[in-house]
């Protein structure tokens, strides 16, 4: 099983693919926001990849949080989508779930939060 992280490379989004591979014990492949819009324009062979879940760092493109989501969503329609950001605000939960993230993360969360937004079916 293979989890796709789309985010820029910082000591946050390190972390998070550190606890990914130790905690679940998981393969993960990074995307670079760039590399992910190129590849959806190309219409790249990548997305025909197996992914059991995506986790987005929905931070690190230029362009708004609902439509970073509702892009990944339409791109892998049939994986489990997790997004995160560094927000704390409650106000993106219900319009994230709406274009299609599964989890939404905000702020701090914990590694617990972060593994059981991932293993979720």
């Amino acid at each position: 099983m293979t989890i796709l992280f789309i985010g820029k490379r910082n000591l946050k989004n390190d972390a998070i693919r550190e606890i990914v591979r130790n905690e679940l014990e998981l393969e993960m492949e990074q995307m670079l926001p760039e590399q992910f819009l190129e590849a959806k324009k190309e219409k790249d062979d990548f997305f025909n990849r197996k992914y059991t879940s995506v986790v987005a760092d929905i931070d690190s493109f230029d362009m708004s949080q609902i439509e970073v989501t509702l892009l990944i969503r339409k791109t892998l329609p049939a994986t489990r989508l997790v997004v995160i950001n560094k927000y704390t605000s409650e106000s993106l939960n219900q319009p994230l779930l709406e274009v299609g993230a599964n989890q939404y993360l905000r702020g701090n969360f914990s590694v617990e939060e972060l593994v059981d937004s991932i293993s979720k079916n």
